[in-house]
């Protein structure tokens, strides 16, 4: 992979300025995967809003996780094991289908500790209300990324909230010069649905794939889900697939 190393050094230090500016406390965190997998041929990035919780735990590095996929290695909360948190067990259940689907010979395990995993805002808050001056961290965040998506080029972006969704969808369509075209499909639960999010340019494919948020629809861990996703998640895979190797 070809690793951005300075751009990573940047990007951390750039956050670090804007989390004193801003007036953040609770403290910050960049990548959920090791700073290998931030590279500008990463073909999966995994994108969400931003940490949770009031405090940073000691053994969870801020900028990246070195250790492996934070999903799989972490422990989320204390006291449970590794990678068996429930948003953890989600995440470790939509690649383990992204794997099969793909029809790749790794596990889903691997994928994951393969792909990158970032927050979009990197400002630790129990919830994004009270985050500190939010309206202002999402514009720093939203021009951050910006500059980011200049050198990053994944083939595939999986998000699991709307307000990741539409600012990587607004970055993605100034970047390519086109509109995405939008596709909704069941999750086997009532009527919520996810999106597939496609955007071709230049003869190439960019999807975005957003669900609801793993943490409150546990849907890959959901028996009554897995008939709606499978032919879905085929298929977008499928048309991704291209680009994924």
């Amino acid at each position: 992979m070809k690793i951005l190393e300075n751009v990573f050094a940047e990007t951390c230090a750039e956050i670090e300025s804007a989390y004193l500016r801003l007036g953040h406390r609770m403290g910050w965190r960049f990548l959920n995967s090791p700073r290998i997998t931030f590279a500008s041929n990463t073909p999966i990035a995994l994108i969400t809003l931003n940490p949770g919780g009031s405090a940073a735990p000691p053994d969870h590095g801020r900028e990246s996780s070195e250790s492996g996929s934070a999903y799989i290695v972490e422990s989320w909360p204390r006291g449970s094991g590794p990678g068996e948190a429930p948003l953890q067990r989600e995440i470790r259940g939509l690649f383990a289908m992204l794997a099969a689907a793909q029809g790749s010979a790794l596990s889903g395990d691997t994928l994951l500790h393969q792909s990158l995993a970032a927050y979009f805002v990197s400002f630790r808050s129990p919830t994004f209300r009270a985050l500190e001056q939010p309206g202002e961290s999402l514009a720093f965040a939203s021009q951050l990324w910006t500059r980011l998506f200049k050198h990053l080029d994944p083939k595939l972006v999986i998000t699991i909230d709307r307000r990741t969704t539409h600012c990587l969808v607004r970055i993605l369509s100034e970047k390519f010069g086109v509109a995405p075209s939008v596709q909704s499909f069941p999750i086997g639960w009532g009527k919520y649905a996810a999106d597939v999010l496609s955007f071709e340019a230049g003869g190439s494919l960019r999807t975005v794939l957003r669900f609801p948020h793993l943490s409150r629809f546990k849907i890959f861990q959901r028996a009554q889900s897995r008939p709606d996703l499978r032919p879905y998640l085929e298929r977008v895979i499928a048309a991704a697939a291209r680009g994924l190797h």
